[in-house]
Order: C-alpha cells, then sequence, then structure tokens
C-alpha cells in the first residue's frame, strides 16, 4: 500500500508545483501592491501633516486627487499625462 500512495503522490507533484508557482506569483503581486499602498499611507500622512496655515484642508484634498489621477494615467509618447481638470475637482467635491 505504501508503493501506491507514494505514486499517487509522485503522480501529484506536477499539479502541486503549478499551484505552488501561482500561489508565489499571487503572493508577489500581492506585496508589491501592499508596498504601494503603504508608500501612498505614508504620502497621505505627510501631506495632512502640512499646518493649515500653508495649505487648507481643501487644497490637501485637490492635490491629492491630482496625483491619484497622475498615478493612474498612463503618459503619452512624450511622456506626458493628461489630466481632466474636472474630474479631478469632481473626486475632491468642487464643482
Amino acid at each position: 500500500m505504501t508503493a501506491h500512495t507514494n505514486a499517487v503522490e509522485l503522480a501529484q507533484v506536477p499539479a502541486l508545483m503549478a499551484a505552488l508557482n501561482r500561489a508565489q506569483e499571487r503572493i508577489h503581486v500581492l506585496e508589491h501592491e501592499n508596498n504601494q499602498l503603504h508608500q501612498e499611507i505614508r504620502w497621505i500622512d505627510r501631506l495632512l501633516a502640512v499646518p493649515a496655515s500653508i495649505m487648507s484642508p481643501s487644497h490637501k484634498v485637490t492635490l491629492r486627487a491630482a496625483m491619484k489621477a497622475y498615478l493612474g494615467a498612463t503618459p503619452n509618447e512624450e511622456g506626458m499625462v493628461s489630466i481632466e481638470s474636472w474630474k479631478v475637482c469632481n473626486q475632491a467635491g468642487h464643482s
């Protein structure tokens, strides 16, 4: 019975290796996403730490919306990014 058990286990090795590779790739993607989110949180924390005498809360929200639009956009062949100001204002709660 041990030989049969070992044969079944050996037959499962390719599927298990494939599952392991998929899991490792997913972990890598999630770690990258996690690092990006931590970086964004640190940036927001630094932005919120700016005194209101220097930058109003409204300006902070607008700047965050503009940065989010910039980072989410794809640069054109000249490396420029198009940001639609009405969308930024809408996201920031401005008219």
